[in-house]
C-alpha cells in the first residue's frame, strides 16, 4: 500500500507530483517483530513504538528522496501495476525492424498496454545520454507495413504499436507520458501540445538528448533538444 503527502500542488515544481511509493521521501513497511499490530504480548512493540510500521533504510528509489517524482512516472507506474503478471513486451526476431534487441508492445493500440511495455524497458532507454524517438514503419503480418512509435537507443529498440493518434495507436496521452519520461518536455500539456502537432500518418523523429537519471527524477531541461529538434 502506498502513502502520499499533502503537500499543495503550487509548492511542486513544473510537471511533478507527490510520489506515490513514499511518504515525504521516506519508506515504511509493517514491522517485522509485530507483524504491523504495534502490539507484541500485549504490550506496545518495543521495535515499532507501537505504530505497527519501521521506516526502511536508505532513500525512496523512485523520488531519490526527494518526496516528488514526474507525472509521467505515475502514469507508467499504474500502467505497470494495472498489467502486473501479464506479458507486456515481446521480443521480436527476423524482420528489420531496428538492429540489436527489438521488443514490441502486445495488446496492439491499447495505451495501458504501451505504457506497461515502455515500464518494462524503462531503466534501459532512461540511462542512455540519447533516446531517437520516432514514427516509422516495420513490416508487420504477411510482410505488410505496419505504422509504429519507435523509441530507441544503440542495440535496443521498443515498437509501440500504432502512430500517435487513435485506437490504432499509442495514443497521444501515452506517447505525450513517454516522452516528457524521456525529459523532452517539461511536463505532460507540453509533451501533449506537440503531440497533437504531429501529423497522424506521417513519418517524423524527436532526438532526446538527455544525462541518466534514477527512476522518476526530472532530468535538466537543458539535457533536452527542443521541439525544434523534430525532422518532419
Amino acid at each position: 500500500m502506498t502513502t502520499t503527502t499533502d503537500a499543495p500542488q503550487a509548492a511542486r515544481p513544473r510537471g511533478m507530483t507527490t510520489c506515490p511509493e513514499c511518504l515525504g521521501g521516506a519508506r515504511f513497511a509493517n514491522c517485522g517483530a509485530c507483524g504491523g499490530s504495534g502490539n507484541f504480548s500485549d504490550e506496545l512493540c518495543a521495535r515499532c513504538g507501537g505504530a505497527g510500521q519501521v521506516e526502511l533504510e536508505g532513500p525512496c528509489p523512485a523520488c531519490a528522496g526527494s518526496g516528488l517524482v514526474t507525472t509521467a512516472y505515475v502514469r507508467i507506474a499504474d500502467a505497470a501495476a494495472y498489467a502486473a503478471g501479464e506479458v507486456v513486451a515481446e521480443r521480436r526476431h527476423g524482420d528489420d525492424a531496428g538492429e540489436g534487441e527489438v521488443w514490441a508492445q502486445t495488446h496492439e493500440g491499447v495505451t495501458v498496454y504501451g505504457l506497461a511495455a515502455y515500464g518494462f524497458l524503462r531503466e534501459r532507454l532512461r540511462t542512455q545520454p540519447r533516446v531517437l524517438v520516432e514514427a516509422t514503419q516495420v513490416p508487420g503480418h504477411l510482410g505488410h507495413p505496419m505504422p509504429v512509435t519507435a523509441v530507441r537507443v544503440p542495440g535496443l529498440s521498443l515498437l509501440l504499436s500504432g502512430v500517435t493518434w487513435g485506437y490504432t495507436g499509442t495514443g497521444p496521452n501515452g506517447l505525450a507520458a513517454i516522452l516528457h519520461d524521456l525529459g523532452a518536455f517539461e511536463d505532460h500539456r507540453q509533451a501533449l501540445g506537440w503531440v497533437a502537432a504531429r501529423p497522424q500518418f506521417s513519418t517524423w523523429s524527436l532526438l532526446v538528448v538527455r544525462a541518466g537519471n534514477s527512476a522518476g527524477e526530472a532530468p535538466p531541461s537543458s539535457e533536452a533538444s527542443p521541439p525544434g529538434g523534430v525532422r518532419p
